[in-house]
């Protein structure tokens, strides 16, 4: 039996999946406690997300590979004040489990910290990296998209969609490769980004 006082707690751990970065996963498991349900109300009943990451690591407090840690409150979470001790007592067992230290961040919203792997590739030769590595890597040193909101970004990349569309297709025009290779770099950017921003690309049909 549930009460109407219960409070649902789901708990994501991430252990060594690197694109689903806390930032990434952060925002996914917000938009799914605030979206509308079959029943057109509005939110979840799951309380808090307690996202748990051992993919990656973060700077915090002058710890340079912190585990991020990371509750995500429900729309009904005010009304649980009591969560704050027994969630406390979870955070200092977790620590102790893993034989670690538990360091508090000041940060206010995830996108305020930095995040890296927590295991890091080792150093590739340039002159092997395939022209994908590249453009990742390109893209990684000046994320141009960054600035431009959700429904630009998606924009952006539906409009380089229809431009490599016909080069794809049977009896499409054929691009010469010094007008290809920008395009298909274009394309790579757009996916990079929108990993990193965890979109919905569902709603790209709509603009390609």
């Amino acid at each position: 039996m549930v009460t109407k006082n219960a409070i649902g707690l789901a708990v994501l751990l991430n252990e060594d999946i690197e694109i689903l970065s806390p930032d990434i996963a952060g925002r996914k498991v917000s938009e799914l406690l605030c979206r509308t349900r079959s029943d057109g109300s509005i939110g979840s009943p799951i309380s808090f997300v307690w996202c748990l990451f051992e993919s990656h690591v973060t700077e915090c407090e002058g710890h340079s590979s912190a585990f991020p840690c990371i509750l995500i409150e429900g729309q009904n979470a005010d009304s649980l004040a009591g969560f704050d001790s027994l969630f406390s007592d979870l955070l200092d067992g977790w620590a102790q489990f893993n034989n670690a230290s538990l360091v508090h961040s000041t940060a206010e919203r995830l996108n305020d910290l930095s995040y890296r792997n927590s295991r890091p590739e080792e150093p590739k030769d340039p002159s092997k990296l395939t022209r994908q590595e590249y453009w990742e890597r390109r893209y990684s040193a000046d994320p141009y998209l960054r600035g431009l909101n959700d429904d630009d970004v998606l924009t952006h990349g539906a409009k380089v969609f229809s431009k490599l569309t016909p080069h794809f297709l049977k009896g499409g025009t054929r691009l010469p490769i010094h007008q290809l290779e920008p395009l298909l770099a274009a394309w790579s950017d757009f996916l990079q980004e929108s990993r990193h921003r965890g979109l919905d690309l569902k709603r790209f049909h709509t603009r390609a």
